[in-house]
């Protein structure tokens, strides 16, 4: 059986279709297919890339607290950060002119790899005088946060007030070994971290 020319080119017409059909169903899709996932996977490896870079640059800030911290006197004993808390408290109120009236430290309790030294504080004076007590204390070289802060006038339409406030230090525990290395988790709120 001998076929026309028409049918011919409907033969070969429909062979040409199946053959397209067929490299685009086997080779084109599935190039660009894998195309869009390796796109996807260059999106997430520049997205790891980026995060692994800022935990990087935040290691290499806190390293510089978590050493100022240590040589600004983080104590391995709960005692003397305690003791050196409560003193450098008194010089600091004194020189900015704050009289404490009451000043209770409260058992250290253990937090993260942190001793936590929490004391309750409440003195007088004037708004200026508050105002220096508490820059000292944030700027503190010694690792101190104030974790509570109230103000309230004494007599009104005075500059006399009364200020209350918690506030906490840390220590290592005796039996930690101190690395140089810290976690961003073990500063966030302590000293020049917060």
């Amino acid at each position: 059986m001998a076929l026309s020319k028409r049918e011919k080119n409907i033969g070969l017409g429909v062979i040409g279709a199946v053959a397209l059909w067929g490299l685009i169903d086997l080779v084109i899709e599935p190039y660009f297919d894998q195309l869009g996932a390796i796109s996807d996977q260059q999106a997430s490896a520049r997205q790891q890339v980026s995060s692994a870079d800022q935990l990087f640059d935040r290691q290499k800030q806190l390293q510089k607290v978590w050493q100022d911290i240590r040589q600004g006197g983080l104590k391995s004993d709960a005692t003397r950060a305690e003791s050196e808390a409560h003193h450098a408290l008194l010089d600091w109120a004194q020189a900015a002119g704050v009289n404490i009236v009451s000043l209770k430290p409260e058992r250290p309790m253990q937090e993260g790899k942190f001793q936590v030294i929490n004391f309750n504080v409440s003195g007088t004076g004037t708004m200026a005088s508050c105002a220096r007590l508490v820059w000292a204390l944030e700027t503190a070289k010694i690792p101190m946060r104030i974790d509570e802060l109230q103000m309230g006038t004494r007599r009104e339409g005075t500059d006399d007030l009364t200020l209350r406030f918690s506030l906490s230090t840390i220590c290592m525990p005796p039996d930690t070994k101190t690395s140089g290395q810290v976690s961003s988790v073990g500063l966030a709120g302590v000293g020049g971290a917060s």
